[in-house]
Parts: structure tokens; C-alpha cells; sequence
């Protein structure tokens, strides 16, 4: 088999670049070591319950906002039905410590008014807040398409200071800043550590409006890939790459795991930055290369809970709950934590039919290192051990639930999934759900690597969920076709 071009992995960020070449009328192959390509992103049923894995909501969806160019310039737009959030609450924070909640609004206005009205003396420091949020989010031109493409690569400032810090030399009040900090949890990367600038992209996105799609990450995956074939890319499961054959430092194809060969101009990887160097000889990176991608931190990995309601309570109809624990958001990830002082994210699940019970998913951080007894096992081959362990832990977060959510009277619990979990099925080395840490003062890698015919994409680059790793993927094709062409083509679209 020969192809112009050979992505590896089918997330968001290789589903994308292929349509993207494939558009340009390059011939395609996307490789999936997975059962099912999309396999996060499509997300699996329980009860008749569609529980997503991949996608809850997204920013900068309205009409002419980033991501609904994009998905416009992919001819997509018109097969997702949007499904806007609620604009006075799509997030609402919880803190058990004392009893206080906020509504988190979006449009600039109406949250700095519920932000001045809850914290009077925070005035000016909201103020600057929501500026530089707004500032930083417009000055990237993935995200603000009316800016010249020239500035993609320019150094920016707030990429080497942290939240944390920022957020002190603005605002006194500890609650505040843990408020305007918590979106933190999306991306994976502690406010001591998090850049400002991932920071904006992400909480800026949200600031402007709030979607879901009709079907979740499901109808996503499905749509991306009819559009792919339609392309006549070849989409291939089950195909695990063991290599990728590199001559003279330029790339020449990849080797499956059955023995076949994938030749092709080029490739994308759009897998976790760390586990493409096993497939890649050891003299084809330099060795600062290896090191730098095996210095990369992870962010956080999660227990994911699946759960039957009787029904769906009014604060997870279009909008979604943070349970916080406490103010002291940096620890929220450590190991010592039990459960029960983790914070969680709580969002509805889909329905398969209407006759299905309504349900929910909970995320809260985790860690690798608590798999540890299990950390050689496969999917087909948990030993029981570890499947008790999953039953106490889906117990213990099911009576937490009921004592610190009123509004949920009764839960089934229906699964748990775990670091193995997003390890085997998302190949992230750690188990990981937002690639590397995006830590303020880190170089990032590029989507340029030093093997001729070689790019990357994916979170690591950019930002994460879906509009990250969709502009991952235009950033990585844009190198390959040119970013001025490319970012041309989508404003177009608009």
C-alpha cells in the first residue's frame, strides 16, 4: 500500500488532518491500533446509555466563532446539531468545605457582572482578569481568524508566568482565585504550574459561548469519519503500528504489527509525543530529542464513574457541576487525597432512545501510580483484584454523591474506568487525558520533527478537548500546505 500521506492514531487530531489532505487531494491513510477508529472520542454504551469518554461540551462554537469555522471549512458544520448551554449557568462550582456555590455565566459582560457582584472589592482585579483573558485568546490566529497568520509562532509573554502568580498579583480574595483557576481541571495542568496563555485559550473559549452536540462525541466521531471516506481516505482498525521506517533521516513508511508495509511521503503522528519514540530507531531522533520527550510531564489521568439516574436534576440539564473540596487547588491532584476529597466533575450522559433512564458521568483526578498491582495487565485480562478494587471505589464515590449532592436522590452506578483504562485505549504512556503538562516556561514540541516527512499533532501542541486538537491538526497541515493558504481557505468559510 502507497499513500501520499499516513496519520497515526484517529482522535480528533487525525481525524482532522486527514480530512484536511485528503481535501487537498492527497491520498490518506489513517491507522487505528484500536478495535474502532475514534475509540475516546466515540465514547460506549451502558443501560442504553451513551457514556462519552472524549467530549462533554466545547467553546467558541457560536456562529463565525473558531471552531465552527473550522468545522464549516470541513463540511461538518451542517451534520452536528449544536446544542447551546445554558448562558446564566453552564458550570457551576460547589466548594463542600463551606457550603458556597457560584454560577458560572458566559459572555464577557454577564460574567463580569455576577464575578462584581459576588466580589465587590475584586472589581479592578476582575477587570484585568477578564482582559488579558480576552486579550491573549484573540491574539492567537487559530482562535481569532481575522489576525494575520505571521503571528503564529511569535513569542508571547504570558506563556512564562504562571496562573497562580498571576492570579495573586491581581486578586486578595482565595475564593475568587480559585473560581477564575478551576477550569484548570480541563486541561490537566495545576494553576502553579499552568501557563496564563493555555489558561486563556481555554477558559476564553468558554468565556465566549458554550455548546454541546446533539449525540456527544459519538455523532462527532461518526460524522468526521463518513467525511473521510467521502474523501475516499482509507481508515484502517486494528492496525498497530511497530515502526516507522526511516532512511538517510526522511521518512519512507511504517510497519504494522502483522508484518504489512504503509509507504507513504509523509506521516503524522497524532499519538502521545513519548510513545512514538519506540517506533522510531534510536539514531533517527538525536539523543537531546529523546530526552526532552521523555522529560515531558503528564498531566493528570482520572477515574471516570458512569451512572443511572431516575432522573436528571435541573443543575446537569445543559450545564455541568464542579464539586471542590477545598481552596488549595495545586494538592487537588495528589495521590495522598482519598476520594472523597477529590474534586469531580459531573456532566449528563446521552440517551440511546427515550425510553432510557437519564444518566451521568463523574471524572476526578488520579493517578498511574495507584494501578500499580495491575500495571501489566491487558483489557481482556484484569485479574479480580483489580475488579474489586473498581466495585469499592464506585461504592464509596456513590454514597459520596448522595451525601454531598442533595439534588441527587438515587444512582445506579454503572462503571468505572480508570488510568489503564485511558492507557490502553487512548495509548497515553501514563494514562493521561490531556498529553503533556502545558507548563509555563516549557518548549512544547513543534509539529516539525528531525525526520524529514514526519509531523506531529495532538494536544501536546497546542491546547486540549476538541477545539485544541482541532487546531492542532490546522496547525501541523498548515506547516505541510502553508499556513497563510490554509488559514485563507478556512476564513472563507465563515
Amino acid at each position: 500500500m502507497k499513500y501520499d500521506y499516513v496519520v497515526i492514531g484517529s482522535g480528533i487530531s487525525g481525524l482532522v488532518s486527514g480530512i484536511i489532505l485528503s481535501k487537498q487531494g492527497l491520498s490518506v491513510a489513517v491507522l487505528e491500533k484500536a478495535a474502532q477508529p475514534a475509540p475516546l472520542l466515540r465514547g460506549f454504551k451502558r443501560r442504553g446509555i451513551h457514556i462519552d469518554t472524549g467530549f462533554h461540551y466545547t467553546g467558541a462554537f457560536a456562529h463565525g466563532e473558531a471552531l465552527d469555522s473550522y468545522f464549516r471549512y470541513l463540511n461538518i458544520a451542517e451534520d452536528l446539531e449544536k446544542i447551546p448551554y445554558d448562558s446564566e449557568c453552564f458550570d457551576s462550582f460547589y466548594f463542600t468545605d463551606d457550603d458556597y456555590s457560584f454560577s458560572f455565566p458566559f459572555g464577557y459582560e454577564r460574567l463580569r457582572d455576577r464575578l462584581c457582584s459576588a466580589f465587590p472589592h475584586e472589581k479592578k482585579g476582575i477587570d484585568s482578569y477578564l482582559h488579558t483573558v480576552s486579550e491573549e485568546f484573540n491574539r492567537s490566529p487559530h482562535l481569532n481568524l481575522d489576525i494575520s497568520s505571521n503571528n503564529i509562532f511569535m513569542y508571547d509573554p504570558y506563556s512564562s508566568q504562571s496562573l497562580k502568580s498571576f492570579l495573586q498579583g491581581l486578586i486578595s480574595n482565595p475564593r475568587l482565585r480559585s473560581i477564575l483557576s478551576m477550569h484548570y481541571l480541563l486541561y490537566g495542568t495545576e494553576p502553579g504550574r499552568s501557563s496564563v496563555s493555555v489558561h486563556a485559550q481555554v477558559a476564553g473559549s468558554l468565556y465566549s459561548s458554550v455548546h454541546g452536540i446533539k449525540g456527544g462525541g459519538r455523532t462527532l466521531a461518526k460524522t468526521l469519519l463518513q467525511r473521510l471516506r467521502n474523501l475516499d481516505a482509507d481508515i484502517f482498525s486494528r492496525s498497530n503500528v511497530a515502526k516507522v521506517m526511516v532512511r538517510a533521516g526522511e521518512f519512507q513508511g511504517v510497519e504494522l504489527a502483522n508484518g504489512e508495509t504503509v509507504q507513504a511521503k509523509g506521516c503524522i503522528s497524532s499519538i502521545h509525543p513519548r510513545a512514538l519514540l519506540p517506533l522510531v530507531e534510536e539514531t533517527a531522533f538525536r539523543p537531546a530529542t529523546r530526552q526532552r520527550f521523555q522529560a515531558f510531564e503528564d498531566t493528570t489521568s482520572a477515574f471516570m464513574f458512569s451512572a443511572e439516574l431516575e432522573q436528571l436534576p435541573e443543575m446537569l440539564s445543559r450545564k455541568n457541576l464542579f464539586l471542590c473540596p477545598d481552596d488549595d487547588l495545586d494538592t487537588y491532584c495528589h495521590l495522598e487525597r482519598a476520594i472523597e476529597k477529590r474534586p469531580f466533575f459531573f456532566a449528563s450522559a446521552g440517551l440511546e432512545n427515550e425510553k432510557s433512564r437519564p444518566g451521568m458521568i463523574m471524572l476526578c483526578p488520579a493517578s498511574m501510580q495507584e494501578m500499580y498491582p495491575w500495571r501489566d495487565s491487558l483489557p481482556e485480562h484484569r485479574p479480580e483484584s483489580y475488579l474489586e478494587m473498581k466495585q469499592a471505589l464506585m461504592q464509596r464515590v456513590h454514597d459520596h454523591v448522595l451525601r454531598k449532592v442533595p439534588a441527587i436522590h438515587s444512582l445506579t452506578m454503572l462503571d468505572c474506568a480508570t488510568p489503564l483504562t485511558f492507557r490502553d485505549y487512548a495509548n497515553a504512556p501514563s494514562g493521561c487525558l490531556y498529553g503533556i503538562k502545558q507548563k509555563y516556561g516549557q518548549l512544547n514540541p513543534t509539529p516539525l520533527s528531525k525526520i524529514r516527512g514526519l509531523y506531529l499533532t495532538g494536544q501536546a501542541l497546542t491546547a486540549p478537548g476538541i477545539l485544541g486538537g482541532t487546531i492542532s491538526a490546522f496547525l501541523t497541515c498548515g506547516v505541510i500546505l502553508g499556513q497563510q493558504k490554509l488559514i485563507q481557505e478556512v476564513r472563507k468559510c465563515r
